[in-house]
């Protein structure tokens, strides 16, 4: 690929200046030309017509195993579609959010108890999968109980009542740090209050089981955190989950939870 170096156009404005650009851009009649000779000016059109002839390459790259994905991912699949919803064992399983609320409301189990299993599973996948860097076992266990004694008393919030939900850790949720993948920030303070979808999913009864690792400030497809380490796939974690929010994706792949919450830049 090569590059035109050429000198370009574009406004060094500031102040005053920068603030009567702003409006006639926000302009109704000066929007169009203003906004038209600015971009060919930085070179955009140009970029827009660009044909690229070279096929993407990934990094990092990887040695394929034996087993070829495809297969694996397959396999995953037919596992997941023969599987009946099942809340006996510990293991990593997969459900949907209202296989939950029909077990709930049938009595078969409860959010107390599967909190537990949540609470094995999120150990045990921190040398696995790398998808959940911050919970908490007793926030875990204090949401469950009073979602347990909602249902008990026939007063569920939602049908999300007790069940699990991951939080990608660019969004606030107390009692939790924000972390934006990065170290920047520090990692001392929780956060002050919950973001507006955090707090929609506490009021209509989810548990909110941790923050899910993502890319260092989202910027990036590979989920290969260098603080708090590569976010794996849970077909193969020979291979990365994929970013920005790594830790959401393979939380719910692995089923962690039915739930995550994600963000795009």
């Amino acid at each position: 690929m090569s590059y035109d170096l050429k000198s370009l156009h574009v406004p060094k404005v500031w102040g005053r200046a920068l603030r009567t650009l702003v409006s006639l851009l926000e302009g109704n009649y000066t929007n169009a030309m203003l906004k038209k000779q600015l971009l060919k000016e930085a070179g955009i059109f140009h970029l827009r017509n660009y044909e690229v002839s070279e096929s993407p390459f990934p990094m990092p790259k990887h040695e394929v195993p034996d087993n070829k994905p495809e297969k694996l991912i397959q396999e995953a699949e037919a596992a997941f579609l023969k599987h009946q919803p099942d809340f006996s064992h510990s293991d990593f399983t997969f459900h949907s959010f209202r296989d939950y609320s029909s077990a709930y409301l049938a009595g078969t189990v409860t959010p107390t108890q599967i909190a537990e299993k949540t609470i094995q599973a999120l150990d045990a996948q921190e040398s696995k999968l790398n998808a959940v860097i911050n919970f908490n076992e007793q926030y875990i266990r204090l949401q469950a109980e009073e979602s347990t004694r909602r249902i008990s008393e026939g007063d569920p919030r939602s049908v999300l009542e007790g069940v699990p939900v991951v939080i990608k850790d660019e969004l606030d949720a107390i009692p939790y740090t924000t972390s934006v993948g990065t170290q920047v920030y520090g990692t001392d303070g929780s956060a002050k209050e919950d973001a507006t979808v955090v707090e929609r999913l506490k009021n209509a009864g989810a548990v909110i089981i941790g923050k899910a690792n993502m890319h260092e400030m989202g910027i990036g497809v590979t989920g290969a955190n260098p603080h708090f380490g590569v976010c794996r796939n849970p077909y193969d974690t020979l291979f990365h989950s994929g970013g920005s929010s790594s830790g959401s994706g393979s939380a719910v792949a692995a089923g962690l939870c039915p739930i995550a919450v994600a963000a795009d830049g």
